[in-house]
């Protein structure tokens, strides 16, 4: 696609806004996101153009901060430059900002990928736009229900948005996001075996209590926590796929959360069992981009959630 005059006013207003933040001690990406939205409706597919490593997305309703802070600083120990909303814009506005800071006056971009977090409500503006290499979705829950109506409508918006061509990173053991699997070429799942907490039965509130694709009462021989667990349903046979990258022997060691991926140990610092899966999908992400398991290791195991990913821009 051409680069119009409009795109150039578009791309030239936003810097000069940013400049002009910088300059006065300010940071923040939204302002010239939106005065150059609002120039160019069309300025995210043109800036897009740019990557020739192609555009990562992180979505879903929690874990996606920091999973893509997670992954930034595995990149970034692989010794990768990489545009990347880390100030957590996760709207529009935001995205088109940190995509202009990391674009030169030519228009061309300081680096040939992009990490971007994004809002599950605006992934379909996202995809009109672009169309990622890469997705990584973490997980849906009902916590955002107030702001997006039905979460099955959530859900149906955000898979029917994706391309095709797109590689999805997909939590096997959430049935809400396994579903994207199903008949799209090109997907990675992680998922954990079972944490020292998984049980066979559960009184907790689900989200997917039922088939996504039939509509039956889901079957758990194990729970982890919410709905994500090892599920199947009787009634079409849609069930979690074993995934390519499984987290064994989970276990809490001085504070620590320890597991293996295949023969290579981990130790992750963040608390909690939903840290593991951001790390799982990071992990996936970062080997499908090339980064070895010796570097993933490093940052697994020093990072925290305050961490910062200074280098990327």
């Amino acid at each position: 696609m051409k680069r119009t005059w409009r795109f150039w006013i578009a791309l030239w207003a936003g810097k000069i806004v940013t400049r002009g933040l910088l300059v006065t001690g300010k940071k923040g990406t939204t302002l010239p996101g939106k005065i150059s939205n609002w120039i160019d409706p069309q300025i995210m597919r043109h800036l897009s153009m740019a990557y020739s490593d192609g555009v990562v997305m992180v979505t879903g309703t929690n874990g996606k901060t920091t999973t893509a802070n997670l992954l930034a600083s595995i990149l970034l120990e692989a010794g990768k430059t990489f545009a990347f909303n880390q100030a957590g814009a996760n709207l529009v506005t935001g995205i088109t900002g940190a995509l202009i800071q990391n674009t030169r006056w030519s228009g061309s971009s300081q680096a040939n990928l992009a990490l971007l977090e994004v809002d599950e409500a605006t992934v379909p503006k996202l995809c009109e736009q672009l169309s990622p290499s890469l997705a990584i979705i973490t997980n849906f829950f009902r916590d955002q229900l107030d702001r997006y109506g039905e979460l099955d409508t959530t859900v149906r918006l955000v898979r029917e948005s994706l391309p095709q061509g797109t590689v999805l990173v997909l939590n096997a053991d959430d049935p809400l996001v396994a579903q994207f699997g199903m008949n799209h070429e090109g997907t990675l799942y992680y998922g954990v075996e079972r944490t020292p907490d998984s049980r066979s039965e559960s009184i907790e509130t689900r989200e997917a209590r039922f088939c996504p694709v039939c509509g039956t009462a889901l079957d758990y021989s194990l729970f982890h926590y919410g709905q994500l667990g090892i599920f199947k349903c009787q009634g079409c046979g849609f069930h979690r796929t074993e995934p390519e990258i499984l987290a064994q022997n989970v276990r809490l060691e001085g504070g620590l959360l320890q597991f293996r991926v295949g023969v290579t140990p981990f130790t992750l610092s963040l608390q909690g069992y939903y840290n593991l899966y951001n790390a799982l999908a990071a992990l996936t992400a970062a080997r499908h981009l090339g980064v070895s398991d010796s570097m993933i290791k490093k940052r697994v195991g020093g990072f925290y959630s305050s961490s910062r990913t200074d280098g990327a821009v």
